[in-house]
């Protein structure tokens, strides 16, 4: 397995949530909500590519499909993305790209943004996502 570091995160570097049907809502999150760092690592012999986030306090997670050949580590109590795996195997790619992972990761935020999530969810769901697409080039480099 080949681990990259971790790449620390400034919360300021995050969006703010977008106005939604003219309102314009100011939602603030604990700083708990925020990742302090994401790390990518290819996992050679199971033919994985994982994106792992790193929180201020840590907590059970639950391992749920979210989409075709990718599964999440979500949070038991707080809903945020601890994890993600992405079985290129199964997914019938030879060789890893950068293409194909981000195209993982977009689908599952899309997933999981769609089901039934609590309040508050999508929007951590939103910053985990912002994370990756940020830091792509440094999370999507490893050794074949």
């Amino acid at each position: 397995m080949v681990m990259n570091n971790w790449v620390v995160l400034d919360p300021s570097q995050f969006k703010a949530p977008p106005v939604q049907r003219g309102i314009d809502l100011r939602v603030r999150f604990s700083p708990y909500d925020f990742p302090s760092a994401v790390r990518g690592c290819w996992h050679k012999e199971k033919k994985k590519f994982c994106v792992e986030f790193k929180y201020l306090t840590e907590e059970r997670t639950d391992r749920k499909d979210l989409g075709p050949h990718v599964v999440g580590l979500i949070g038991q109590h707080s809903q945020r993305l601890y994890g993600l795996e992405i079985d290129t195997q199964a997914a019938g790619v030879d060789a890893v790209q950068v293409q194909c992972v981000q195209d993982a990761v977009r689908d599952a935020f899309a997933g999981l943004k769609g089901k039934n999530t609590p309040a508050g969810a999508a929007a951590r769901f939103q910053i985990a996502e912002d994370a990756i697409a940020q830091n792509s080039e440094r999370l999507f480099t490893f050794a074949e």
